[in-house]
């Protein structure tokens, strides 16, 4: 790494890069722009100021952007004759297959969630019947005492 700082100015420049570097390792190769993933994250290392002000600046995709790509990509899925103009084009199919993966997912956290509210209702209905079992154990040692 070639440092232009020292001190907490390197601490700062550090943490950029390791910022910017981690983002670029978890991008998606389509929200990278300019060159490859591999020469941003290199560039990163190698001059970790320039080479993150660099892929901020240029090589990152703007988050507006890729929401609008994958809304696109959602609506032309639904919209039927829309669908294969949609696989012609490219990143907005990856939206698509993104989307029914989504409705994948919250189908199993919805079954997660019913299990839970399931097992949440076994515990309630044990704790009843175990306090009314207890009120019911005091009463008899209670009542065989005062008699």
């Amino acid at each position: 790494m070639i440092h232009l700082t020292s001190g907490i100015g390197l601490v700062f420049e550090v943490g950029f890069a390791v910022f910017c570097f981690v983002d670029v390792l978890l991008a998606k190769e389509t929200a990278v722009r300019r060159v490859p993933r591999w020469a941003w994250a290199v560039g990163i290392l190698v001059f970790p100021l320039a080479g993150g002000a660099g892929y901020l600046a240029a090589g990152r995709a703007r988050r507006a952007v890729e929401r609008q790509r994958a809304a696109a990509g959602a609506t032309s899925a639904a919209g039927g004759t829309a669908t294969a103009t949609a696989v012609a084009a490219g990143p907005t199919t990856a939206a698509a297959a993104d989307g029914a993966h989504d409705a994948v997912l919250l189908g199993q956290l919805r079954e997660l969630n019913e299990e839970h509210e399931a097992m949440l209702t076994r515990w309630e209905d044990d704790l009843r019947r175990r306090e009314e079992q207890l009120r019911a154990e005091t009463t008899r040692i209670g009542g065989t005492a005062a008699a």
